[in-house]
């Protein structure tokens, strides 16, 4: 093997080893990216639910008084 088909292999092999490091990365974004969505929808979900019981909570003392 010449100098520089050596060389290309080697080249190519870095460039798979790049790019299977590129798509490692951008699969744990990804899942990153869902959980945290995830987790806000949640929130979301949740100060809905306080909002609507502290409207009651209002509702409620305004009859009383």
């Amino acid at each position: 093997m010449t100098l520089g088909a050596q060389k290309s292999k080697e080249l190519a092999k870095e460039q798979e080893d790049i790019k299977k490091q590129a798509e490692a990365l951008q699969k744990q974004i990804d899942e990153l990216m869902q959980r945290n969505k995830e987790k806000m929808d949640q929130n979301r979900r949740a100060l809905e639910a306080e909002r609507e019981r502290f409207a009651t909570w209002q509702a409620r003392k305004r009859i009383e008084e």
